[in-house]
């Protein structure tokens, strides 16, 4: 594979072993079993399953059962247009703030964008650091739930940000889930109110302190971590906006 396209798939955050997998599996033309999969690549089968699952949280390779057993194949290139529109998306709602931002004179915004869902485990992590603060959610409860899963909500994060005497502000859309925890909101140190389902969308926003989190759900794990004092303010502006509209 010519060097510049190498180069253009790592601006993607693939690294060289994930880049081969994915070709490989391209190439291929069909749907491969692990071992000859490996070996078209030219790398280990056990080193192959690790790079595979890699490249599945990023949508990039997938899996069907056959018969003769598990076959794996690498998804259509489109994949990467649809990677780098909702990137630009992303882009188009922050940059208005941005250049505002810029053209004060302020401190300019730290901006961190990632893919896979361990990410935003990470992110989720960072809020819990410092006590005695304001945690603001809103969106989706079952998107987030999809991406984090509901044990490590309720088994790690809920008790850990308890402890650190954190409080949390969310608004989610109506679920189940939430009207199975509702009763518990007291003791978990959080208010919920219910938006309306007919605004629902999969993306969530979590802002503490001076960061905003944007995290779209697992069809298509990405995170975009924003560092800003005054993009965060915003942001908190306008949820204490909403969180007063809904009485």
């Amino acid at each position: 594979m010519e060097k510049a396209n190498t180069d253009a798939l790592k601006q993607f955050g693939l690294d060289d072993k994930e880049i081969g997998l994915y070709i490989a599996g391209l190439t291929a033309g069909e749907a491969l079993g692990m071992s000859e999969l490996a070996k078209k690549a030219g790398i280990k089968r056990s080193t192959a399953y690790i790079i595979y699952k890699s490249l599945e949280i990023k949508g990039l390779m997938g899996s069907i059962e056959t018969p003769t057993g598990k076959k794996f194949s690498a998804k259509d290139p489109h994949i990467f247009l649809q990677k780098a529109d909702v990137i630009r998306n992303k882009a188009l709602e922050i940059i208005p703030q941005l250049e505002l931002l810029s053209n004060q004179g302020h401190e300019k915004p730290e901006i961190t964008y990632y893919e896979g869902k361990e990410s935003y485990l990470l992110f989720m992590e960072d809020s819990l650091k410092k006590p005695n603060i304001t945690i603001r959610h809103i969106g989706s409860i079952e998107s987030i739930h999809n991406v984090v899963n509901v044990k490590y909500d309720r088994d790690f994060y809920v008790p850990n940000r308890v402890k650190q005497n954190i409080f949390l502000k969310a608004l989610y859309f109506e679920s189940k889930q939430l009207e199975m925890d509702m009763t518990s909101n007291k003791k978990l140190l959080r208010k919920v109110k219910h938006l309306p389902n007919a605004y629902k969308y999969n993306t969530s926003t979590l802002i503490y302190e001076d960061t905003v989190i944007i995290s779209t759900d697992e069809s298509n794990p990405l995170t975009i971590m924003i560092k800003s004092k005054d993009i965060a303010h915003a942001e908190k502006q306008k949820f204490d906006l909403i969180w007063d509209l809904m009485g």
